[in-house]
């Protein structure tokens, strides 16, 4: 029973490594689209820091995943919405057709 609430407490870990990774990778993600867009108050330093921050997320993330031993089920992060969108940021899961 100890080594099954390990596992869990370590899922819980993976998820919560998950979510921080793709936050991550949203503000880098941000702050190069600022840099590229010459934003005021924004620099080349500012993108390189949000990248270092994005890759050291993966890594942590990586080596828990490599801890557990496999992908939990579930393993999904939603982003929010980006303010100013054009479209609706909403995004299916690809499925396989239903054979009847």
């Amino acid at each position: 029973m100890h080594r099954s609430l390990d596992r869990e407490a370590l899922e819980r870990r993976v998820i919560g490594a998950h979510r921080l990774t793709i936050a991550a990778l949203a503000h880098a993600e941000r702050v190069e689209h600022a840099v590229r867009s010459a934003v005021p108050g924004v620099c080349e330093r500012d993108r390189l820091v949000a990248d270092g921050e994005r890759h050291r997320r993966f890594i942590a993330l990586r080596d828990l995943l490599d801890a557990l031993g496999y992908v939990p089920r579930g393993l999904t992060a939603r982003l929010p919405p980006e303010p100013g969108a054009r479209w609706p940021c909403r995004y299916r899961t690809h499925r396989r057709p239903r054979h009847a």
